[in-house]
């Protein structure tokens, strides 16, 4: 009985499939094809023919280059173990079958994703999860603003890799936080973020009994400290320009740079 890994999408994050296949015996004729999706997302360019291809780092790399190919790497690596462990899991499930289990599709979702258990492990399928269970204890504005973080992440994992719910710590913050400076998030934006991803993990680990990181308490700690209070919003109204209009300069480049400023203004 052969058992594969493989992808089917292109796409910058793809389900990792497993399948479990056997020729027909002489007196039936009949064979084993099942197909079930594992829970895991790679990015195929990473992962081909069931193997994961490692980073490498290029000749001539910056410090801050070579730390982020090693974390990558360190990620493609639990991803790796992760695989073979739900491999490992098939396998025993398969040599120690009774003889009236039928050997399908719906057996091996079962193995892979036992239906008593509908908590993922996965930083960003745990928001579903949560806001399923929460659903009539948080408002609908924060529902908007959990949905906002989720989707956030989202597009951080496309770079990233995959985040769960045990790696929510200093490396992943570092890594979070300089991905979101790139973006032109601000800096109170990205304390609040990691905030509720936290809370993710905090619900996860007291509530699910999920495991998370030892950095975690240490993490939300830090980021509770921070003030993350609103910043007066600064403005100019029709007053101010057209005191900024009236006013006298001494030097060609001010009046150039005056004259942007209120072709921004008028223009939006």
């Amino acid at each position: 009985m052969a058992i594969t890994v493989f992808t089917q999408s292109k796409k910058d994050l793809a389900p990792i499939y497993i399948r479990v296949r056997q020729g027909g015996d002489s007196a039936t004729g009949k064979g084993i094809d099942a197909k079930a999706k594992t829970g895991l997302l790679v990015n195929p360019k990473r992962f081909e023919r069931g193997v994961f291809k490692d980073y490498r780092i290029p000749k001539g790399a910056t410090a801050k280059v070579k730390v982020e190919i090693k974390e990558k790497q360190k990620a493609l690596n639990e991803l790796s173990n992760l695989l073979d462990a739900l491999i490992g899991k098939v396998k025993v499930r398969l040599n120690n079958r009774e003889d009236y289990e039928v050997i399908n599709s719906d057996w091996l979702k079962e193995v892979v994703t036992p239906k008593k258990s509908e908590i993922s492990t996965l930083l960003y399928d745990y928001f579903d999860y949560y806001l399923k269970v929460k659903h009539d204890e948080i408002a609908s504005a924060t529902v908007k603003k959990y949905k906002v973080a989720q989707s956030l992440l989202n597009r951080f994992q496309k770079g990233y890799g995959i985040v769960y719910i045990a790696k929510v710590d200093k490396a992943f913050k570092r890594e979070f936080y300089a991905w979101m400076q790139q973006e032109g998030y601000s800096p109170k934006y990205k304390v609040k973020t990691l905030k509720i991803f936290i809370t993710m993990c905090y619900h996860a680990g007291d509530e699910s009994e999920l495991s998370t990181s030892p950095q975690l308490y240490k993490l939300a700690r830090n980021e509770n400290s921070k003030d993350t209070s609103e910043v007066p919003q600064v403005y100019l109204n029709h007053e101010d320009l057209k005191k900024i209009r009236e006013v006298k300069l001494k030097r060609e480049t001010l009046e150039i740079a005056r004259d942007w400023l209120l072709i921004s203004c008028d223009t939006a």
